[in-house]
């Protein structure tokens, strides 16, 4: 079994993002049909929903279909333009002056 995560924005519609993660699983022959392939909110973010995918495959394709997946399932999600969100972190900066406030920063 392989399984990673999967962040998407909370405008894209998580139902049409976990139907194509699954249609390009199971577009693969290495991927077993039994357990099914499976994909779930693990999460709710503060800046987005995390999915996680999981599949199960023989041993002997383990890494050929746990890194060709990632990469097509990521292009057949920016296809339906449903794009991997990016996880900001916001990091709230205090000045010890009275004439400056606290500033924000997104890395």
């Amino acid at each position: 079994m392989f399984e990673y995560t999967i962040s998407i924005s909370y405008d894209k519609n998580v139902k049409d993002a976990k139907e194509i993660i699954l249609r390009v699983l199971r577009s693969n022959e290495n991927i077993l049909t039994s357990p099914e392939p499976t994909v779930f909110v693990k999460e709710l973010g503060d800046n987005s929903m995390v999915l996680t995918v999981r599949a199960w495959t023989k041993r002997e394709h383990y890494w050929p279909a746990r890194n060709s997946m990632q990469e097509r399932i990521m292009l057949e999600l920016e296809k339906n333009d449903i794009s991997i969100s990016p996880n900001p972190t916001q990091i709230s900066i205090v000045s010890n002056s009275n004439d400056q406030g606290a500033s924000k920063a997104q890395i």
